[in-house]
């Protein structure tokens, strides 16, 4: 596992660093953006929550008639 370090620096923004590479000056949402994109698995479960509204409506549906 490799570390991921995120440095607040005196001028303000962020550098994060990962082994021998680094941002250089990034704004907070840049920084998250960043993190997140280097910590996110390759199968990811997450984005099963975007959903049209027919998906929806399935998704509910079938809640309420379970069991």
């Amino acid at each position: 596992m490799e570390k991921i370090i995120i440095e607040k620096l005196p001028e303000g923004g962020f550098n994060v660093i990962q082994g021998n590479k680094y941002s250089g000056h990034l704004g907070y949402d840049e920084m998250l953006g960043l993190v997140s994109s280097i910590t996110m698995p390759e199968n990811r479960p997450c984005l099963q929550w975007l959903k049209t509204k027919e998906q929806h409506d399935t998704f509910y549906h079938n809640l309420k008639h379970k069991g």
